[in-house]
């Protein structure tokens, strides 16, 4: 399949907004190019076999945003848009051949929390092991677990007891948050995404790990869940969705559960916590890795 490649170079405070017209447009997933963050990682490293990062100064100012979409008359519609909302686009096309073969030659085993290890789907772990083992091929959906908010919602869940809770996961992309939520003790899990790709790749990822009993994948909104209740609610996904959902969220999650709120930068965290505590949340905890931030939030209500 050929997809049109989306390069959008912007100033960093603009950032989210672009993340989130991509992500409203149909971008499954993106790639942030920060001279910043590898600025970073080169000052943190102890040896001289690297660039100077003196390099990156003339780009310091601007981060470049990728995103793909499918070449067809749909994704033209939306490359339009895009040129249209935005100077400093770049379109180009390309094929998924090969996608796969790079997440299996990068993608590494690492623990998470107390009790979960992330693992490859094609290979087991590398030692003998007592945590729960997750076995994952992210594939084309968001959701590898090493990304700082997924990250921090697995280690969320690790703190919170699952056994034998009903659990709702929002915007599930490669189904980890399902996966490991089942595998730490939840009798029943409603895994949904609006993205056809997500839908099928966690179905596959949830089988892989034989949680098909506990594990129900929607391709739906949440308001496509009914009027079922749900003692932990769990959601990976941009401040602008967090925010539109909060009501939905709200008349799902049980007097006195929980709610996972992730996906957000900094510069938003505090309209939604103030969001969702209008709407009757109680902040319990606060997480934070890098720009991203984590709310643990209790149902009062």
């Amino acid at each position: 399949m050929k997809w049109y490649k989306i390069d959008i170079e912007t100033q960093r405070e603009k950032s989210e907004e672009v993340s989130d017209f991509l992500l409203d447009s149909g971008c499954n997933g993106l790639q942030i190019y920060d001279p910043e963050e590898i600025e970073r990682f080169i000052k943190e490293l102890d040896t001289l076999e690297y660039a100077d990062g003196s390099l990156l100064d003339p780009y310091k100012d601007s981060i470049t945003i990728t995103g793909y979409l499918p070449c067809d008359d749909a994704g033209k519609e939306k490359i339009d848009a895009l040129n249209r909302k935005y100077e400093k686009v770049g379109i180009s096309v390309t094929g998924d051949e090969g996608w796969e073969d790079n997440w299996k030659k990068y993608y590494k085993e690492f623990p998470v929390g107390r009790r979960v290890l992330i693992c490859p789907g094609w290979k087991e772990p590398e030692k003998k092991t007592d945590r729960k083992v997750i076995y994952l091929d992210p594939g084309m959906a968001f959701g590898s677990g090493e990304h700082e908010t997924t990250y921090m919602c697995i280690e969320a869940l690790d703190d919170i007891s699952l056994e034998n809770k009903a659990v709702l996961d929002v915007g599930t992309g490669s189904g980890i948050l399902s996966i490991i939520a089942a595998k730490l003790g939840a009798a029943r899990v409603v895994s949904i995404d609006t993205d056809q790709t997500a839908v099928s790749t966690a179905g596959e990822n949830i089988s892989r790990n034989g949680a098909s009993d506990r594990v129900r994948v929607m391709r739906c909104e949440i308001s496509g869940t009914g009027d079922d209740r749900f003692d932990v609610i769990v959601a990976n996904i941009v401040s602008k969705v967090l925010l539109e959902i909060k009501e939905d969220i709200r008349d799902r999650i049980k007097p006195g559960g929980r709610v996972i709120l992730s996906g957000m930068i900094r510069d938003r965290c505090e309209e939604v916590l103030k969001d969702y505590i209008d709407a009757g949340f109680v902040l319990e905890k606060q997480k934070i890795k890098k720009e991203w931030v984590t709310l643990i939030l209790n149902a009062q209500i």
